[in-house]
């Protein structure tokens, strides 16, 4: 973005701010013009791994469901740059009242990741970030969730996690945000990264990722 904003000197920091938009344009249209499903893309149902309160999903179903959700995918949409640059997450939705679960699989191209504020003499390490971006959310008051099991709007926690790493992983790092003049002001304290090419996910990453799946990390700081 800072070389962006030489070439162009009166580039606004908002248009700066959009520039994982572009990025995420620029690779969605790469993989529209080099997708091998040429055919018309089939609809195809979410997988969803629903589990009562009091029942737990096991490792072997959140596998079984997790290659359901990725063959899926690739049934509409497959490419280098699906291969290169896509991963998956995994997110679980908890009923507050009666404990059930909605366990999904959803693919990624890049993470977005929030920038959580350190205190004086701290140091904001990708890690943090990417534990911040893990952090278990409630879902209340106006943002209820409709629980399968309860058949009605129920507070509720969300967690997401990664499942299946990308080759090559790119982060975008959330330095502009806040409310009116403030999603103008960009943060620019540094983010620590570990060296890349030793650069080790795996204590973040779910079962199903084998050491295959830890690939070069990229960070883009749009």
């Amino acid at each position: 973005s800072c070389s962006t904003a030489r070439k162009i000197p009166h580039w606004h920091p908002l248009h700066r701010a959009r520039l994982s938009n572009v990025f995420a344009t620029r690779l969605t249209g790469l993989h529209e013009d080099l997708n091998r499903q040429r055919a018309a893309k089939p609809y195809v149902e979410h997988v969803e791994l629903d589990r009562k309160g009091g029942e737990c999903a096991t490792v072997a179903d959140m596998e079984e469901a997790s290659a359901e959700a990725w063959g899926k995918h690739l049934l509409r949409d497959r490419s280098v740059i699906i291969d290169t640059f896509q991963g998956q997450l995994k997110s679980v939705l908890r009923c507050s009242v009666c404990g059930a679960t909605r366990t999904k699989f959803d693919p990624f191209m890049y993470l977005s990741l929030p920038m959580p504020r350190v205190g004086a003499g701290e140091v904001l390490t990708l890690e943090r970030c990417l534990r911040e971006f893990m952090r278990e959310e409630r879902l209340d008051g106006d943002n209820l969730w409709r629980c399968f099991c309860c058949n009605d709007f129920r507070p509720a926690t969300k967690t997401l996690s990664i499942w299946k790493l990308p080759s090559h992983l790119v982060v975008h790092l959330k330095r502009f945000g806040g409310h009116g003049n403030d999603r103008l002001r960009k943060r620019s304290e540094r983010v620590e990264v570990p060296d890349i090419s030793r650069i080790d996910l795996s204590h973040l990453v779910g079962h199903a990722a084998t050491a295959g799946d830890l690939g070069q990390a990229e960070e883009g700081q749009a």
